[in-house]
C-alpha cells in the first residue's frame, strides 16, 4: 500500500486522475474486508486452511481475492489498465451463481 501510494499517488500524481483514486479506494476496501473476513472466520472457531489439500469453501475464493487485490496494488503503479482485472472476479462471480443458483432453477 504505502510502496503503491508513494509511486503512482505522489511520484507520478500529475497523471493520477479521480478513476486512479477511486479505484485504489476499491481496491483497499476489498482487500480490508477480505482480511476481516478471514479475521472473523478465525475468531468464531473456524479454521482457515491454507494450503491446497483442504480445497474449497469461500476461504478459497477469499484467499484469491486477496491474492489478485496485491498484484493489482503492484501493477497500477505502472497501469491503470490493471483495474480491468477486477472484471475477471465479477465474471466469475457471476458464473457460479448462474451454474449454481440461476440455470438449475
Amino acid at each position: 500500500v504505502v510502496v503503491h501510494i508513494a509511486l503512482r499517488l505522489v511520484f507520478w500524481g500529475a497523471t493520477a486522475g479521480a478513476w486512479d483514486y477511486a479505484g485504489f479506494g476499491f481496491n483497499i476496501l476489498v482487500l480490508f474486508l477480505s482480511f476481516g473476513y478471514m479475521y472473523q472466520g478465525t475468531k468464531l472457531g473456524g479454521k482457515i486452511y491454507t494450503d491446497e489439500s483442504n480445497k474449497g469453501g469461500t476461504i478459497e475464493y477469499i484467499h484469491d481475492i486477496i491474492y489478485v487485490g496485491s498484484f493489482l496494488l503492484v501493477g497500477t503503479c505502472f497501469s491503470d489498465w490493471f483495474y480491468l482485472a477486477w472484471l475477471f472476479i465479477g465474471m466469475f462471480a457471476f458464473y457460479k451463481v448462474w451454474v449454481g443458483v440461476i440455470a438449475p432453477w
